[in-house]
């Protein structure tokens, strides 16, 4: 699992990625992660802008305004920007700057939930 560290390298670099874009698009490869996540559950953040990129712990927050988007690693998931698909791809998040952010993951630990940004202190996996 990512320790703390490791966390805050990967948001410095998502912050890096996703300034002054919106998201455009975005794709899941697989329900199989640690918890579901559809195609048709993702795309509801299509057209939010990206706001900022911030960690609660070991939790990484994309601030879509309203919405926060919150992505645990898992034990072995990174972010990139997409240069060529690889094995393990299992969401990619296209951008208005016509950069695509892949969230890989070889073992499928890690996972993502979509939460009201007024709701997150009530969100199960930030609460406490």
């Amino acid at each position: 699992m990512p320790e703390l560290p490791e966390v805050e390298t990967v948001k410095k670099g998502l912050i890096k990625l996703t300034d002054k874009a919106s998201i455009s698009d975005t794709w899941v490869s697989t329900k199989r992660l640690r918890f579901p996540l559809t195609n048709k559950k993702l795309k509801t953040i299509v057209g939010l802008p990206i706001l900022g990129v911030s960690r609660r712990a070991k939790y990484l927050l994309f601030d879509l305004g309203d919405t926060v988007l919150i992505n645990h690693l898992g034990m072995t998931g990174t972010w990139r920007k997409l240069k060529e698909a690889h094995l393990h791809d299992h969401v990619k998040i296209k951008l208005s700057t016509n950069k695509t952010m892949v969230y890989n993951d070889p073992r499928r630990f890690g996972f993502f939930s979509i939460s009201k940004k007024n709701e997150l202190d009530k969100n199960v996996f930030l609460r406490h």
